[in-house]
């Protein structure tokens, strides 16, 4: 019997409903936010930075190139990369900063947006109206949810609080 084996089988019911319970979290996040097509000049990344152009202008009007990177946690050179290429393909303009050159906007186009509404903002109608009805019982998750990270987060600090004594703890003794 392999290590492995021996531990799947000592888990608890509980920690198995735990991996359980992230598992399908996670699925249910990818499959939300994957939209099903794409145009077959491009990727989901560039929906993606479509995406976050377009919800950032909508809070804040101007959007930098930093910051739709930092939304969507991309690093910098693949937005870059991405951005150059939706202005290739007509679906953003880039902008200079007046006031810093350094400083880059983007801005969607009318191709941009209508990519945007064919292949994003569609599905995500979509997607609402099948959790139509059903915002009582989502809010309920969410709060538990919420409960469960912070239970987790306060896991965390108690164990980071209780190693950092352990390490301390065998530096004196060293």
């Amino acid at each position: 019997m392999t290590l492995t084996l021996y531990f799947e089988e000592r888990k608890s019911m509980r920690d198995k409903l735990i991996d359980e319970l992230f598992d399908c979290l996670q699925e249910i996040k990818y499959e939300a936010e994957r939209v099903p097509a794409v145009p077959h000049t491009m990727s989901r990344g560039h929906l993606n930075v479509l995406y976050g152009v377009y919800f950032l202008s909508r809070e804040s009007g101007q959007v930098k190139i930093t910051d739709v990177g930092k939304k969507l946690r991309m690093q910098s050179p693949n937005v870059i990369a991405i951005v150059k290429d939706l202005e290739r393909q007509g679906c953003l303009k880039k902008l200079s900063d007046t006031r810093d050159r350094r400083v880059v906007h983007v801005k969607l186009t009318a191709e941009g947006k209508a990519v945007l509404e064919r292949y994003v903002l569609n599905y995500f109608r979509l997607l609402g109206r099948t959790l139509e009805g059903q915002e009582a019982m989502l809010e309920d998750m969410v709060s538990g949810m919420q409960n469960l990270l912070g239970q987790i987060q306060k896991t965390k600090a108690e164990f980071l609080e209780q190693l950092g004594g352990i390490e301390n703890e065998q530096k004196h003794n060293i």
